[in-house]
């Protein structure tokens, strides 16, 4: 991964280059949203990052055990979906990715029912 950006400077940088001034627009931090993340994980502590050639890249080596059934994961949850079952989705979720957690407003909203 690359070195970490703040968003005030993407901003920042996207009004300069669109010719815009601060004062032109209104900008409001509001925090983060349900179910938002702080980063984006690229790999699982069960998957084996190996260096490749380039120093910037890797190769992932992955543990496929569920493979061999995941089309059939898929469709239980389209299955879950067309029933608007959400409790169901968010524990079939938790199957296929061991490391998923749901967030705060989702366990509240969905599973202490």
């Amino acid at each position: 991964m690359g070195k970490r950006v703040r968003i005030m400077d993407v901003i920042n940088k996207f009004l300069e280059l669109s010719g815009l001034r601060k004062d032109e627009i209104e900008i409001k931090v509001i925090g983060m949203r349900p179910g938002e993340k702080i980063k984006e994980e690229l790999w699982s502590e069960r998957e084996e990052v190996m260096p490749t050639s380039h120093p910037k890249l890797f190769s992932i080596k992955s543990n496929c055990a569920f493979a061999h059934d995941f089309w059939e994961k898929i469709d239980e949850l389209e299955r879950f979906a067309y029933a608007n079952n959400v409790p169901a989705i968010i524990h079939k979720l938790k199957e296929i990715v061991p490391e998923y957690t749901p967030s705060e407003y989702v366990r509240q909203r969905w599973l202490s029912l």
